[in-house]
């Protein structure tokens, strides 16, 4: 995808010219197990569909030497079956995003035109491979926690998910994010160049609760101040 508002556009939209680092399966899979020993609650794989067969093999690596954290697919939720299918055995947790549920707006905004069908698709399976989120001493082991960031403009958009969503599993674990703010190519378009209103926000809350979804993590009100990373500043694999 190629969201116009993506908060982490320095590192997932990078200047080609700037060199980019190669990390081997046998690194990849000592950094797993070092997370590991340091206490780390889970291995993370964010927007990791591109690189699945190679994460398999350092997931496989670091599982023989020793590895038994969960994995995390964390993704935009614009994925195949049939890459999600064959790594059943490594992931414990799906973490994706529904970001739409029209393919007008998922074109313009993510020039992904053909989104609200294929995501839904991917939850429906998620849910069937995984099932409800579980939680160990407070912390997630297995499941499925969807995401939906509320767009400013777009509540028609997110209460339709809400209704897809409601109709895949009223138990669903969803985690209502409130926190855009225009970021990267969103500054540059006018009805994406503001923050999210708490009226906007609340609306969709007090929608989710109309609804009956049981399982609903909200945030504070969109007038808190939206801290950004810079990811420029970020350092590479040790």
């Amino acid at each position: 995808m190629a969201c116009v508002f993506c908060q982490n556009w320095q590192i997932s939209h990078p200047d080609t010219s700037a060199p980019l680092e190669d990390i081997s399966i046998e690194k990849l899979a000592a950094v797993m197990l070092g997370l590991q020993r340091s206490g780390a609650h889970n291995i993370n794989l964010v927007s990791p569909t591109q690189h699945a067969p190679w994460l398999y093999q350092a997931w496989l690596t670091a599982k023989a030497q020793g590895l038994v954290l969960p994995v995390v697919y964390n993704t935009n939720g614009y994925e195949r079956i049939e890459i999600l299918e064959p790594l059943d055995e490594m992931i414990d947790i799906y973490l994706p995003d529904l970001k739409y549920a029209g393919n007008i707006s998922a074109g313009k905004y993510s020039h992904t035109p053909d989104y609200a069908g294929t995501a839904l698709a991917a939850v429906q399976f998620m849910l069937k491979q995984k099932g409800r989120l579980k939680l160990q001493n407070g912390l997630a082991a297995r499941g499925v926690l969807v995401r939906h960031l509320v767009l400013p403009g777009l509540a028609r958009e997110s209460r339709k998910i809400l209704d897809e969503l409601y109709a895949l599993d009223p138990e669903i674990h969803l985690s209502l994010m409130s926190q855009y703010a225009p970021q990267h190519e969103a500054k540059n378009i006018p009805e994406l160049n503001r923050r999210l209103s708490a009226e906007e926000y609340n609306e969709i809350v007090e929608y989710a609760a109309g609804l009956g979804l049981a399982n609903v993590w909200i945030q504070e009100t969109a007038s808190q101040e939206i801290l950004v990373p810079d990811f420029c500043a970020s350092r590479p694999f040790q």
